[in-house]
């Protein structure tokens, strides 16, 4: 290894949000507990003992599938409680979806399922006259433009480059925190079979009449053979707003939580389409390239109608090369999908999907996704989404020294610390420091949907997956019984998961 090599900067630090608890019980699971014990003393008191020993087996038996958990740190009462909620789902008949004249659709529309399904897409102009797309989320108040950008190859750039780049993406993500609007932020590189049209169109406006008859044959095979060997990367970032900033929708009038008005469509527009041109210049120092752009509503139509049937692929890439395929918003969907307990068919294709359970715990080169996000033989279509959501400033501060309580809390919690133990600690402590000193705190996950066009090919398909993520060390688990949502939070459209759940975040890591 080289002076050089040895040099670079490693990344890390990571720390998941669950909070310690004692033995391993959840804090509000822990309280319950106490409650539960005081009742039973209470019978001791009362002497009714037969009562008293048998509510201690019940809870003692309630207790136990809290301190066992998997290797993706989910308990058993997680794992039964899945199951059970796709079942009442299954029986429902809410798995399976139907569109189009025939569907179960009102207006006989193709609109995407799900949480998509009352989304909006209009299109405006930012604030140097440049159309942007915005799709709106009603249930959730969210604003969403989606980017498109075309990054260097890494292997291409010298290391000092790559190093400079990492540090203005990461001053990009932490400049997130600084704008309480913004909601959550998403990196989307999806991998394709190329159907080489582009390249054909190309050659053939290029090619004159007097060519030698060698190049003219040259070129010929090379728009012919090099379709079936070449894949399409497009990465695409999105930035999500929400209409209720978070510091509003804390605010209290006298003992009273006053309700949050949302701002309106045009007012979002305005503000977004003012911030859009310094965002899309950050991201080109950030290493996104010199032609990221704004997608428009066109734009974010045709690429979600291929998400949802992939069969249609090249007759989209067609249309768009003989003036537009002219779909709406609402024809965007499928016409049908199936929602399996470890898959997702949605017209034509069949998915599969996973989230990441736990980072890499220790430190990792600016490379160490770049085989995961690379295209690969074996999945016709492959799309990685990392999910990004900024903690405002103050509320950066309580997690960290919370994140440094429960570490030292869980360590004294055992008879003999671990080496494990002891750098969670190091962790915390430096994650304080970084943010005493003036960084930002970052919420993220990564989602990998592979996409096949004959059912036979998933396993092939996982089998390549789970590879391809044991090399960062990605803890990944397939999303059983949820399959439909997580393929919708990995599309480009800004969908934030933990703002459609019932329990927030913060609750559900006390509970689980």
């Amino acid at each position: 290894m080289s002076v050089a090599e040895a040099a670079r900067p490693q990344y890390g630090n990571f720390r998941p949000t669950r909070r310690a608890g004692l033995f391993g019980i959840p804090l509000l699971a822990l309280v319950g507990l106490l409650v539960a014990g005081a009742i039973g003393f209470a019978m001791l008191l009362a002497r009714e003992w037969a009562m008293a020993l048998v509510w201690t087996t019940c809870v003692v038996v309630a207790t136990l599938p809290l301190l066992r958990r998997n290797a993706h740190d989910r308990n058993l009462y997680q794992v039964i409680g899945a199951k059970l909620s796709f079942s009442a789902a299954r029986r429902a008949g809410t798995t399976v979806y139907l569109s189009g004249g025939a569907g179960h659709t009102p207006d006989g529309q193709c609109r995407l399922p799900g949480l998509l399904a009352a989304s909006q897409l209009a299109e405006f102009r930012d604030a140097y006259g440049q159309p942007f797309a915005l799709l709106h989320v009603p249930a959730t108040h969210h604003y969403s433009v989606v980017l498109e950008a075309q990054p260097a190859d890494h292997r291409l750039l010298d290391d000092d480059v790559v190093d400079q780049q990492v540090a203005m993406w990461g001053g990009w993500l932490a400049d997130l925190g600084n704008h309480p609007s913004i909601e959550g932020a998403s990196v989307t590189v999806e991998s394709a079979p190329d159907s080489g049209l582009r390249l054909r169109r190309n050659i053939a406006s290029q090619l004159v009449e007097d060519a030698p008859d060698f190049a003219a044959a040259t070129l010929a095979e090379i728009a012919e053979t090099f379709p079936s060997t070449a894949a399409q990367v497009t990465t695409r970032i999105t930035v999500t707003w929400s209409a209720i900033p978070a510091w509003e929708s804390r605010e209290r009038v006298g003992a009273r939580r006053r309700k949050p008005r949302p701002r309106s469509t045009q007012e979002m527009a305005t503000e977004i389409g003012n911030l859009l041109p310094a965002i899309i210049a950050g991201l080109k120092v950030a290493g996104a390239g010199t032609s990221v752009r704004a997608m428009r509503a066109q734009d974010v139509v045709d690429a979600t109608r291929v998400a949802y049937d992939p069969r249609v692929a090249l007759a989209v890439e067609e249309a768009r090369a003989h003036g537009g395929t002219g779909l709406r918003w609402t024809e965007a969907g499928p016409t049908g999908a199936v929602e399996s307990w470890d898959s997702y068919r949605h017209d034509y294709g069949w998915s599969r999907t996973w989230y990441m359970s736990a980072p890499h715990r220790g430190s990792f080169p600016a490379e160490a996704l770049s085989r995961l996000l690379s295209p690969h033989r074996d999945i016709a279509r492959k799309r990685v989404t990392i999910l990004y959501r900024p903690e405002p400033p103050v509320r950066a501060a309580e997690i960290v020294d919370r994140a440094y309580l429960d570490a030292t809390s869980e360590a004294a919690q055992k008879s003999r610390s671990t080496a494990r133990d002891r750098r969670a600690i190091r962790v915390a402590e430096r994650t304080a420091e970084e943010e005493a000193a003036g960084a930002s705190l970052l919420r993220f996950s990564v989602v990998v949907t592979a996409t096949v066009l004959d059912p036979k090919q998933l396993p092939l398909a996982s089998t390549t997956i789970e590879g391809l993520a044991a090399g960062p060390r990605l803890r990944m688990r397939v999303a059983v019984g949820n399959q439909a949502a997580a393929f919708a939070a990995g599309l480009p459209l800004g969908l934030v998961l933990p703002k459609h759940l019932m329990l927030t975040p913060e609750l559900r890591d006390q509970l689980l």
